[in-house]
């Protein structure tokens, strides 16, 4: 017993400790994943239980031959090639604007954060009310700018920058955040 116990001290207890966490972590990751992937290469029927039909990669060439795949696909770029770089801009300009010493830099550094503290629904929530077309404060902001009203969720051009504005807000933060952190160190 005196020997076993001695196996599990210094960095192998650390390691012994870490088998655990590591083994949930897998089961919760690698299983769903491989399981997911397998169910790419069949057919599911759900009718009397779940029954998996095997058809190779039958889906894969439909997927691929689907026009709103690759328009989701280049959406998906478009909107991540765009947000992005403007996260991390955004982001770096307030990490350095408050890595200086400036008044009350401190509840500035709160309120820059509060947007990642919400929920992504909520988030959601609150940029289509602010983007309603008949309610938004938004579109009532515009007439007094002699701007005319905009369709943000509705207008086909337009859509893709309002989750482009929708996705920086609450993201901004987060990036500001590491950023800051590493100035700081």
């Amino acid at each position: 017993m005196k020997n076993f116990l001695f196996y599990f001290t210094g960095k192998r207890a650390g390691r012994a400790f870490l088998i655990p966490c590591v083994l949930i972590l897998l089961t919760l990751t690698i299983f769903p994943f491989l399981f997911s992937l397998g169910l790419t290469f069949g057919k599911v029927s759900l009718t009397g239980g779940l029954a998996i039909r095997f058809i190779g990669l039958k889906n894969w060439s439909r997927l691929f031959a689907d026009e709103r795949f690759w328009n989701a696909l280049s959406n998906t770029l478009f909107i991540v090639a765009i947000a992005v770089p403007l996260e991390y801009v955004l982001g770096l300009a307030l990490a350095l604007a408050l890595n200086t010493k400036i008044r009350g830099r401190t509840v500035f550094r709160v309120v820059f954060l509060v947007p990642m503290m919400l929920t992504p629904i909520a988030v959601g929530y609150m940029w289509r009310m602010l983007f309603n077309i008949s309610r938004g404060p938004v579109n009532h902001i515009l007439p007094g700018l002699g701007l005319p009203p905009v369709g943000w969720l509705t207008t086909t051009g337009v859509v893709l920058y309002s989750i482009i504005i929708t996705d920086i807000w609450p993201w901004t933060p987060f990036v500001f955040l590491i950023l800051f952190a590493g100035l700081q160190s």
